[in-house]
């Protein structure tokens, strides 16, 4: 039982078989594809329909009340080439007893005596009408001139098997690169076949055999049919995993999509009326950075559900067809129109995606910058967050700075523990036409007694100087830091006799430990200076360092200083001796 349509025609209805129409159909489309781009071709397509009209009114006349697709591939035999109905007219009035076969004959004999068949080049397609999954394997082999593509095939089993990644990846390309040959033209150019409307009927009609003639092939050999046999459960156990790997994609975007829009949308309070479970326990353990950083995000809600919408169209819908591909038994290509639409649909969701990704990153990093700038000043200075931890973990009190960096701490190694690291405070001018003011302090309660300061520092320049500010009067007493490298101060020129006098080297034990030292110090070129000793009547004493010219009257010459260690040291104790 066949499904018969009735199709009007120039006013006239015909019954016509379901498969006899779909091959009349793409008989049209290919002649009117062919010619559309021909002087004259309107006339000759309205000729072919003509023609059509024709034979179809004469095989009605003679008591067929429905065509079947064997009398259309008699059809297309009788039209031949489109080309010549206007001789065929003409020759059938003035020679009535030559029948229309033997003048397509001939007249297609002398127009290839007359003028050589054009060859065109191969172009690579994929055979999808040969193909085991997507068809690269059969069109390379057409492009090549293999007869067989059955040993390609195995190659790529085999490369399937040994490199799963890298075979199934390079396939994929070749699948999205190679265009397939859905029509006639592109079939004749994938085997290199000249394209003409005569080579075209040929290509139109062998497609519409190729079922029929599928029942009658010879037995194949063994080995051919057990080496298929390998090659179609290889493809089973690809599209399985191409299902699994595709499925599993699309249900894991989704179910990201679902939770971070949850997540958006439910904002802060939802979040803390979590309590002590879910996201309300990760948020009570945040600090204000990161809650900023939280709400920032939520406030861009509707972008990022955009965006998101626009990865899953951008994965999802390649994934879709493929899994279409793959499930589908009686798989047809999509029509141009829609495979135009899915590409427009496709772009857009890229170029709204990347567009609005762009312009909402932009966004948060212009609010998380301000809100870091904001958080990270105090005094109406600016340092990053990590110098202002490392200041309150060693209790420095920033007092002025001015034309530096805004990081004002480095990492050397540790000068008594080898392959041990130390932060330590590094001030470096931003540009030599500004002159660069840094000063800090810190503050110890103390007993009364003899004291003097004692620090490793280095410096570039003159005019940088230790301090700390006498009780009674308020006056600051300052010890300059000579800058030399003859001195002795520079630990690596300081003899192990002089070192070891000084309590703050105990940790060094000998000579040779001593060395180590002045090894690990020359890096920075660390040196060790010590005040004049002062009374204290105890209380609060205030100590620090600083280059600024209006306290310590001294030009400041260099445009950068460090402080590895500064210390209170109590002297008025007798000296012991090593």
């Amino acid at each position: 039982m066949k499904k018969n349509i009735t199709i009007n025609l120039f006013g006239q209805l015909y019954h016509i078989d379901e498969d006899a129409y779909e091959l009349l159909q793409k008989y049209e489309a290919n002649m009117r594809r062919y010619f559309s781009n021909k002087d004259g071709g309107e006339e000759i397509i309205d000729d072919i329909e003509h023609r059509i009209a024709e034979l179809l009114t004469e095989l009605q006349a003679q008591g067929n009340e429905a065509i079947d697709i064997t009398q259309i591939e008699l059809i297309i035999h009788r039209i031949g080439n489109p080309e010549e109905i206007s001789e065929e007219n003409e020759d059938e009035e003035n020679e009535k007893g030559e029948t229309t076969a033997e003048h397509q004959t001939d007249t297609q004999s002398d127009r290839q005596t007359e003028t050589p068949r054009p060859q065109y080049a191969k172009r690579l397609y994929r055979d999808t009408q040969d193909a085991m999954l997507g068809g690269v394997t059969s069109g390379i082999a057409q492009y090549f001139g293999i007869q067989d593509p059955i040993l390609l095939r195995l190659f790529w089993v085999i490369l399937f098997f040994v490199s799963v990644s890298t075979a199934l990846l390079v396939y994929i390309l070749l699948w999205i690169i190679i265009p397939p040959a859905t029509t006639p033209e592109q079939r004749l150019q994938m085997c290199g076949k000249p394209v003409n409307p005569q080579t075209l009927n040929e290509e139109l009609l062998k497609e519409a055999q190729q079922y029929q003639h599928n029942g009658n092939q010879p037995p194949k050999h063994p080995l051919v049919r057990f080496l298929n046999a390998i090659l179609s459960f290889s493809v089973f156990l690809l599209k399985v995993f191409l299902l699994f790997i595709g499925g599993g994609a699309l249900i894991i975007l989704f179910l990201v999509l679902i939770a971070f829009i949850t997540f958006l949308i439910g904002g802060p309070g939802f979040s803390f009326s979590l309590g002590n479970a879910g996201m309300g326990r990760i948020m009570s353990n945040m600090d204000m950075n990161e809650i900023f950083l939280v709400q920032t995000l939520q406030l861009h809600t509707w972008q990022f559900c955009t965006i998101l919408a626009g990865i899953l169209v951008i994965c999802g819908f390649p994934a879709f067809l493929l899994l279409r591909r793959l499930v589908q038994r009686d798989y047809r290509p999509s029509s141009t129109k829609a495979r135009i639409c899915y590409l427009i649909i496709w772009l857009a969701a890229i170029a709204i995606s990347v567009g609005l990704a762009t312009h909402t990153a932009f966004d948060i990093h212009h609010q998380l910058e301000t809100h870091k700038r904001e958080s990270n000043t105090r005094n109406n200075i600016y340092l990053t967050a990590e110098s202002w931890a490392f200041l309150e973990e060693n209790y420095w009190h920033l007092i002025q700075l001015q034309n530096t960096w805004e990081g004002v701490t480095r990492t050397c190694e540790h000068m008594f523990y080898p392959n041990h690291y130390k932060r330590y405070l590094s001030f470096v001018s931003r540009s030599h036409s500004d002159v660069m003011k840094c000063q800090v302090e810190r503050q110890v309660d103390i007993e009364p007694g003899i004291y003097r300061l004692e620090a490793i520092v280095n410096t570039n320049g003159e005019g940088c100087c230790l301090y700390h500010q006498d009780k009674v009067n308020g006056e600051r007493i300052f010890t300059p830091i000579p800058f030399t490298n003859d001195s002795t101060i520079k630990i690596k020129n300081m003899p192990w006799n002089i070192a070891c006098q000084h309590d703050y080297f105990t940790k060094a034990t000998d000579a040779a430990n001593w060395q180590g030292v002045q090894e690990r110090s020359n890096q920075r070129e660390w040196c060790f200076i010590q005040s004049e000793p002062f009374q204290h009547d105890g209380g609060t004493l205030r100590y620090g360092i600083t280059n600024d010219t209006q306290l310590t009257h001294r030009p400041w010459t260099g445009n950068k200083f460090a402080v590895y260690d500064m210390v209170v040291r109590k002297v008025n104790a007798p000296k012991s001796k090593r």
